[in-house]
Parts: C-alpha cells; structure tokens; sequence
C-alpha cells in the first residue's frame, strides 16, 4: 500500500551525490550526524532535524540514503498525513556514502 505523501525516487548518480555535499541542507547534515551516534525513534530524530522528518528523509532517499525504519508503527504528523513511525538507522551503505561525502567536502574546502 503506497503512502499519501510519498513522494517519486529518481535514480541517482555520482554527480547527484557531489552535489550534495555543496548545498546540503543543515536539516540534512543534522539527521545524518543523529543517526551516526545511534538509531533513532521517529520522534527523537524528527526533534533533532527542527520538525518536517518526512520531507527530511524523502530527500535523503532521493539522494541514495537507505535510512530503513524498523519496527514501524502507523503515525501521523502534525499535517495529519501517515507518517512511518518506528526506529530509523543507517545501513553499511549508508554509511560509507556518508564518508565518501565528508572526502569529498574536505577536498573542496582545501
């Protein structure tokens, strides 16, 4: 069963990830840091972006991130569209994606 605010992936690729280093969003970068510490309920990591999780993580798939939800429970956010409400954490993958980006930002700024 689709979601009522799920939103299209598209396919990504070295450049997209490039470029998420250059114009990453704050939101972005402060969810991905949360979830190198630990898995993280709905809740804790929804505080820890400043609200909007859904958009939050909509955009992070977009851009490659897997970011699986365990144990989900049906939620609904505050503009009252389901939401996935469980435990998120970040796979191998995720995480190497994660320290391809940080090189890649380093070599920028140096």
């Amino acid at each position: 069963m689709k979601k009522k605010n799920a939103r299209q992936q598209k396919p990504t690729s070295a450049k997209d990830h490039c470029n998420f280093s250059e114009s990453a969003s704050a939101r972005y970068l402060w969810a991905l840091a949360a979830l190198q510490l630990r898995p993280m309920s709905y809740w804790e990591l929804d505080e820890h972006v400043g609200g909007n999780l859904p958009d939050v993580l909509a955009d992070l798939h977009a851009m490659g991130f897997q970011i699986p939800c365990e144990q989900p429970a049906p939620a609904f956010g505050q503009d009252e569209l389901a939401v996935e409400s469980g435990v998120f954490h970040l796979t191998d993958t995720d995480r190497k994606l994660i320290a391809r980006l940080l090189r890649a930002r380093a070599k920028g700024a140096a």
